[in-house]
């Protein structure tokens, strides 16, 4: 339901170096230019070196110095370092491509474009010099790769800027799509009378209904208690899937990191999926009692309907539901991201394929692939999100088995 939102905030918060050459490389050079003097000297080598995880003596510090030191001054400046760029490969249009390709892997290794960029160059670097010992420089540049994986945060800007987004993201789209979710929990929920019609006809019915009785209020309530679990809720769920992704790269190696089969990223969605609802789910039951309580009953608000659960039915109750919960999640999550991810590299394939930029879809796409994800995991999951919902509002079932059963018992498969 969020997907095409977070991707939008996630564009617009993740400050991404530009793909201007110039600007790139004043970057990269203010990155290694420490003392900030125009100049890169050896001792700045080793200290940029060693905050990527590489461990690089002064000797050879120096001798990759001399690869671009034109002039002979023991120091790089700002042209003689562009012109080591293009020396190891990383001209105008190598350069764009590289930063293209690293805008599609950021989120996932979490290290941020720039960093990935220099780990990279730093590499290139160590391969092109002659340290004049046999294997050295391969042995420094494996040395280089694996250090920068194990050293590198957990929680660096880019994993701040996921979890942000997807906050942000979350809360926006449960707000503005709030009236349509109490409408849906109520006619998920709602009982038949005794002459086998319903209460509510439909879903314009039902938000008719709500307005005339209770008024704009009735047509958000319980929105509050959403967005105060979606905020943590969307967060987790976005940062656990790019984690997921990655394990799942490592335990299966590929070309491409982010053409991860469907398969793949239905299994990390769906973990994404569950990790963040173990951490989140008494929120979510205490919105769908809200969501069925109307103003004419008494609501206590989120933490006193929070604290009756506890105090009424016990601590085991605020996970009342959860299996059935969890169930739903798997395949909703799961085929969510599958198919945004699926969608966002057939486009990305065709605009290769037309010699277009294939840095990032069109936030217009992204948006188009949110809603086709969201629609897809909703339609598969719904039957067990209806059953969640009867369970977190009625004690009139035992279990998941027994729900289902009087459903299609009494009201049939519709």
């Amino acid at each position: 339901e969020y997907m095409g939102t977070v991707l939008f905030f996630s564009l617009h918060m993740s400050g991404l170096p530009s793909t201007s050459r110039l600007q790139l490389v004043r970057k990269l050079f203010a990155e290694l230019d420490k003392d900030g003097n125009g100049l890169i000297t050896a001792n700045e080598i080793v200290s940029d070196f060693a905050s990527l995880g590489i461990k690089l003596s002064l000797a050879d510090a120096e001798k990759l110095l001399k690869l671009a030191d034109a002039d002979g001054s023991a120091s790089l400046d700002l042209g003689e370092y562009d012109a080591l760029l293009t020396r190891l490969g990383l001209d105008d249009k190598a350069l764009e491509d590289a930063v293209s390709h690293l805008k599609r892997q950021h989120v996932l290794h979490g290290g941020g474009v720039l960093n990935m960029l220099r780990i990279r160059i730093a590499n290139s670097w160590l391969d092109n010099a002659d340290f004049g010992r046999p294997g050295s420089s391969r042995y420094i540049h494996v040395q280089a790769q694996n250090s920068a994986k194990v050293n590198q945060p957990v929680f660096d800007s880019n994993a701040i800027i996921t979890l942000t987004a997807g906050g942000i993201a979350g809360a926006v789209s449960r707000t503005v799509v709030a009236p349509l979710e109490r409408v849906k929990i109520l006619l998920q929920t709602q009982k038949y009378g005794s002459d086998g019609v319903p209460r509510f006809r439909g879903t314009w019915h039902a938000l008719v209904t709500i307005f005339k009785e209770e008024g704009f209020k009735g047509l958000v309530r319980g929105n509050a208690a959403n967005v105060v679990r979606i905020i943590p809720a969307a967060a987790i769920q976005f940062y656990s899937f790019h984690e997921y992704k990655q394990l799942i790269a490592r335990l299966f190696p590929r070309d491409d990191v982010e053409r991860l089969s469907p398969l793949q990223l239905l299994s990390a969605g769906s973990l994404a999926g569950g990790t963040s609802l173990l951490f989140t789910y008494p929120l979510e039951l205490v919105r769908a009692r809200l969501s069925v309580t109307s103003s004419k009953q008494l609501s206590t608000g989120l933490l006193g309907t929070l604290r009756s659960i506890v105090v009424k039915e016990g601590w085991a109750a605020t996970y009342k539901g959860f299996v059935p919960s969890v169930l739903g999640v798997i395949p909703y999550v799961g085929i969510d991201f599958m198919t945004f991810e699926t969608l966002k590299i057939w486009a990305t394939a065709r605009r290769e394929a037309a010699g277009q930029d294939t840095s990032e879809p069109h936030r217009l796409e992204k948006l188009v692939f949110g809603g086709i994800a969201g629609l897809a995991g909703q339609t598969v999951s719904f039957p067990l999100d209806t059953i969640r919902r009867r369970i977190q509002t009625s004690s009139d079932y035992s279990g998941m088995v027994d729900c289902a059963t009087k459903i299609w018992r009494n009201e049939g498969a519709r």
